[in-house]
């Protein structure tokens, strides 16, 4: 059974119905009759009416109170946990202490954004009736916790003119645990890795590793120590020195905005969710503090702040599987502005710089990327986020960045900045064109894609501190690669 969560109801509210503002329109009428024919017999039917309905309402009103104290709401589930689109039974039962003379109609309550099978009769207390129960199979779409309840009582008094709605405030909650894509593929360039965020091992690769700095390399360092982006920069072989630190914060910033490709079989947000949970996990077992900014249309959600404790760990697993307010729309046109903001003859020449190691190639590499800087940061909402929130943590805090590549230009930039606030960077970017729905026909194009995207991928890994992943269903993934393979044959 679901967690229950109990709180004192509020005072019944009572409402008088079109048939008592008919009633005591006729009351009126036989008044104006008195007036106009000096009947005393009108009056007295006047005065008899508008006593009788007093009466009535003085009466409903103290028996609203009562059952308001005495009614009873409970919730029961089949399970406590599900998957999304699984079905779970919940059971809701009203109780009075003693049988009523109103007709009660209880509406359970049923959160947003499920799909529920009601019983054949809706749940009612019916006079005479001191319970009653109806079950309804309920399925919830999207991972996240659901609260069923508070339940909305309404009583109706005899001769109907007279409603009052009680609200009963306890609830049940239940946790739809996210699907975990069975086809995952993290990786770069088609190559499988796997990902974790340096070690925490014992003496100098012990827990709380920090770049500290880099030295030529010596005979006898770990292959594992040595800095590949500088030393292909340096013509020389590098190595990191680290400093000690007891624990090694990690900031994910999760990138939930709509994006136009959303299908039912593979969602890319269910992919980028399911690898910030790992890094949750990861977190957890070695007692990392961690915190969440999650972008959003709306805005970005922040934790409090960095923190080991068992109970930011749960917050945050939480709220990386809350329920979306709104459905995702269609931004195809925002996307493709983005895209097209990066002129094809630059995107040239910015890939050949990327991929040149040479002295000169490393001189003239800072002054192209300056050329793709097409949206002012202070216009990007993840530079924004990395701007305004990163800066004010500790230097040597880890930064996952998980988003898609439907915003290449936004994306950019951020990369651009958030190496400057953090010393080691993973990106997790989803490429929009694997999670399409595939034909023999679309094979050849979504290759095309694929490869202007591991361009682009290319480039944010070829920044210091950033190391960019792809992730992507793998079967997809492996059917666009034998495509290009078969075409480069």
């Amino acid at each position: 059974m679901g967690s229950l969560t109990v709180v004192e109801p509020p005072t019944p509210r009572v409402h008088r119905t079109d048939r008592y503002w008919g009633v005591l329109g006729l009351g009126a009428f036989f008044g104006v009759l008195a007036f106009l024919f000096a009947e005393p017999v009108y009056l007295l039917a006047a005065g008899g009416v508008l006593a009788w309905l007093v009466a009535q309402e003085a009466i409903f009103r103290h028996d609203a109170t009562v059952i308001d104290d005495t009614l009873a709401i409970s919730y029961e589930c089949s399970q406590n946990a599900v998957q999304p689109d699984q079905s779970l039974d919940v059971q809701i039962t009203a109780t009075l202490t003693d049988p009523t003379q109103y007709l009660l109609t209880i509406a359970p309550g049923w959160p947003k954004y499920t799909a529920s099978s009601v019983a054949d009769r809706p749940l009612t207390l019916d006079p005479g009736m001191n319970k009653d129960t109806a079950t309804s199979q309920l399925q919830f779409p999207f991972a996240g916790r659901y609260t069923v309840g508070p339940a909305e009582i309404t009583i109706a008094s005899r001769f109907r003119l007279f409603v009052s709605t009680l609200t009963r405030s306890t609830t049940t909650t239940i946790t739809v645990e996210p699907e975990q894509p069975d086809n995952i593929h993290v990786g770069q360039a088609g190559d499988q890795f796997a990902v974790t965020f340096g070690d925490h091992g014992s003496g100098n690769t012990g827990p709380g590793m920090v770049p500290a700095g880099m030295r030529a390399y010596m005979p006898g360092d770990p292959a594992s120590r040595i800095d590949w982006k500088a030393t292909a920069r340096l013509d020389d072989v590098y190595v990191r020195e680290f400093e000690i630190e007891t624990d090694r914060p990690l900031i994910i910033l999760l990138d939930d905005r709509p994006t136009p490709t959303n299908t039912a079989q593979t969602r890319p947000a269910d992919y980028r969710r399911h690898i910030a949970s790992t890094l949750v996990a990861e977190a957890n077992s070695h007692g990392d503090p961690i915190g969440l900014y999650r972008l959003t249309t709306d805005g970005v959600e922040v934790t409090s702040r960095l923190s080991a404790d068992p109970e930011q760990y749960l917050t945050i697993r939480d709220q990386l599987y809350t329920v979306p307010e709104r459905p995702a729309t269609d931004e195809s046109t925002n996307s493709d502005s983005n895209k097209q903001q990066i002129s094809p003859k630059i995107s040239a020449v910015a890939t050949r710089l990327d991929t040149d190691r040479s002295a000169f190639g490393t001189t003239l590499r800072q002054y192209g990327r300056r050329e793709l800087n097409t949206t002012q940061i202070e216009e990007s909402p993840l530079a924004e986020t990395i701007r305004t929130y990163l800066k004010r943590q500790r230097r040597d805090v880890r930064v996952a960045i998980l988003t898609d590549d439907q915003r290449r230009a936004e994306l950019y930039d951020a990369m651009k900045l958030v190496g400057q606030y953090s010393p080691e960077v993973l990106a997790f970017i989803t490429p929009s064109m694997l999670f399409e729905t595939q034909t023999v026909s679309d094979v050849d194009r979504l290759y095309s894609e694929y490869a202007e995207f591991e361009q682009f991928r290319q480039r944010i890994d070829g920044f210091d501190n950033i190391t960019a992943f792809e992730v992507a269903p793998s079967d997809s993934l492996q059917t666009v690669l034998a495509r290009g393979q078969n075409n480069n044959a």
